[in-house]
Order: structure tokens, then sequence, then C-alpha cells
């Protein structure tokens, strides 16, 4: 009867190794996909910005 015991809670304990360790590869890769989803649109954002701040008109009062 013990042994039994033993090996279902070996099994568990297994399980439960096993899970976190997916579970964290997981959440690594959802991370690394959410940032590099940021990349382009603030990339885009970016240029906009320099070309609105290099094209922007004089103001009339300086010479």
């Amino acid at each position: 009867m013990m042994t039994g015991m033993r090996r279902t809670i070996g099994w568990l304990a297994a399980a439960a190794v096993v899970t976190l360790v997916f579970g964290s590869l997981y959440i690594a890769f959802q991370q690394s996909g959410r940032r590099s989803a940021n990349v382009a649109p603030a990339a885009a954002a970016a240029a906009q910005l320099q070309l609105l701040g290099t094209s922007a008109p004089r103001s009339r009062g300086s010479s």
C-alpha cells in the first residue's frame, strides 16, 4: 500500500515540475512575441516624428 502512495506522489511531483517548466517556456515565448509586436509600430511612430520634426515650418518671427 505504501509503495503505491509513494509512486503516486512521485508521479504528481514529476507532473508538477514538467508543468512548471513548460509553463515558464510558454510565458517567455508569449512575452517575446508581445515585445516584438510593438517594434514595428514604435519604429513607424519614431520615423513619423522624425519626419514631422525636420519638415515643420519655421516660425515667422525668426530670421
